[in-house]
């Protein structure tokens, strides 16, 4: 029901060494074909956002193409530095966040997270110990 945009995947997932690491990627098959995604430590700044951003290898995808207007490229960078924020606020108890798809609709017309999975963290889990 939302309106049209570019599918685009947000997550956090764990990593023994480095903790929290936001993982960003183009939604949909795109993802799950070209497995074109890129991860950072949380949490990030908006300049950090958008370098995550460009390191996509779709990321131009994102721009005017094809009669397309360029995608609300500001909110979701606002969404990433937010989720971010929130994972490595909640470390403690987050142990993944997977927001997929997440719709950018045209410039200046916002996001819309269409589905999203929060699991947290088991209280005997291995990681809540500091082992994995």
């Amino acid at each position: 029901m939302a309106p049209p945009g570019r599918e685009v995947i947000l997550g956090i997932k764990r990593d023994a060494t480095f903790g929290p690491l936001l993982m960003v990627g183009l939604g949909g098959v795109q993802v799950e074909i070209l497995k074109d995604v890129a991860l950072s430590p949380v949490p990030l700044g908006a300049s950090e956002a958008r370098e995550l951003l460009a390191r996509l290898k779709g990321a131009a995808l994102l721009d005017a193409h094809r009669g397309k207007p360029p995608a609300d490229v500001d909110a979701l960078v606002e969404l990433m530095v937010r989720l971010s924020h929130f994972a490595a606020d909640h470390a403690e108890v987050v142990a993944e966040i997977d927001l997929n798809p997440i719709l950018v609709h045209a410039h200046g017309k916002g996001v819309s997270v269409v589905d999203a999975l929060i699991v947290k963290r088991s209280p005997l889990s291995p990681s809540s110990r500091g082992e994995g």
